[in-house]
């Protein structure tokens, strides 16, 4: 699940990019371990994160995660843009999840 932190529409950092946070929260509902890959798609080339790329549950494991994400609003078309969140199993080529959300900008782009 994604969560869209609800509290600030976005943020403009000291480097002039616009931030967005969300709360990830991953669930392994197999009985083994399992390592997922996590990729963000929606919003090209530019993209600053610190969701981790790889993440590792134990059976019946759930963790959730602070994620930041960050762009050059230049690079924007938007002030509201579509982005997905896709978690594929380490070895398949299908995500298992895919979520939507928004990444919100100022009106001025």
């Amino acid at each position: 699940d994604i969560i869209r932190d609800r509290g600030s529409l976005y943020q403009v950092t000291a480097n002039d990019t616009v931030q967005n946070a969300y709360t990830l929260k991953m669930m392994n509902m197999t009985q083994d371990t399992q390592t997922y890959h996590l990729r963000i798609e929606g919003l090209g080339d530019g993209l600053i994160t610190d969701a981790p790329q790889t993440v590792v549950l134990n059976s019946n494991e759930m963790r959730s995660f602070p994620i930041n994400i960050e762009i050059d609003p230049s690079v924007l078309k938007a002030s509201k843009t579509d982005i997905r969140f896709l978690i594929t199993p380490d070895g398949e080529q299908e995500p298992v999840a895919d979520e939507e959300s928004r990444f919100i900008a100022p009106r001025n782009l």
